[in-house]
């Protein structure tokens, strides 16, 4: 290879992430996704998985460094780099942005603003000491299920030594 063609391959741009988005669409909610408990006055709501939107890449503020050569005189490598390398940088911009922290952060900020929202029109009702619990797919569910209902194990062991006792079995 001559001296353009290692110039172009070196040729790379640096560009400034602006924004990247974590939607929580509601519109996706449905009426078995919301559920009143007036025994406990806490509404339930099972949410839509949050959605990452872009990241949203500053075209303006673009900076190329080094020099193209002879290569991207002659050819579109220069282009065909910049797409690849804008492909590439967005999709690591996009895993970045759907790692397990900035998620847990999104899903605490989601969640929060989600309960604040769906408690003002309760608390406007009248209902007092209201509670909104917002939970999403991932995070599971509060509800008991058979497997939160087993003995503990010293539990377990008085049982059955209960039992022997009023059995006579001792």
């Amino acid at each position: 290879m001559g001296p353009g063609v290692s110039r172009a391959l070196a040729t790379y741009r640096a560009a400034r992430v602006r924004d990247v988005r974590y939607e929580l669409d509601l519109s996706k909610l449905q009426a078995k996704d919301v559920a009143w408990d007036n025994s406990t006055k806490t509404l339930r709501v099972q949410l839509p998985e949050i959605e990452v939107a872009g990241p949203d890449v500053d075209i303006n503020a673009v900076r190329e460094y080094g020099s193209g050569g002879v290569l991207s005189q002659l050819t579109n490598a220069n282009q065909q780099l910049d797409q690849a390398n804008r492909a590439r940088a967005v999709a690591d911009l996009r895993k970045q942005a759907t790692a397990e922290v900035p998620m847990r952060l999104a899903h605490q900020a989601a969640r929060a603003a989600v309960e604040r929202s769906f408690a003002m029109p309760l608390i406007a009702a009248g209902f007092k000491d209201v509670k909104v619990v917002a939970r999403f797919p991932t995070e599971g569910t509060d509800e008991a299920s058979y497997l939160d209902l087993s003995t503990p194990y010293e539990e377990a062991i008085k049982e059955a030594e209960r039992r022997r006792a009023a059995q006579g079995q001792r």
